[in-house]
C-alpha cells in the first residue's frame, strides 16, 4: 500500500516474495498512475492504439489492470 508518494518513488516486489520470477517488476508511482490512466480510459487507450502515446518502458502492456485484464481494446 503506498499513497502520496513523489513521481520517483520505486515500487517493487518485498525480497521475501521476489523468487526473480514475478510478472511484477519494480516501478516507479509516477510510471504506474501514468500507465493505469493510460489504460483505464478509453479515449487514452485509443490514442496508446494509434501511437499517439506510449506506455513507460517499465510499465506493463495495455490492459494488465484487474477488470481491463478481461477487456479487449
Amino acid at each position: 500500500m503506498f499513497f502520496a508518494c513523489d513521481y520517483d518513488t520505486l515500487v517493487k516486489p518485498l525480497p521475501q516474495f521476489d523468487d526473480g520470477q514475478s510478472e511484477y517488476k519494480e516501478l516507479s508511482i509516477g510510471e504506474h498512475m501514468y500507465s493505469q490512466a493510460l489504460q483505464t480510459y478509453r479515449y487514452l487507450r485509443e490514442k496508446v492504439a494509434k501511437g499517439e502515446l506510449s506506455l513507460p518502458e517499465r510499465a506493463t502492456g495495455v490492459a494488465t489492470f484487474g477488470h481491463l485484464k478481461k477487456q479487449k481494446g
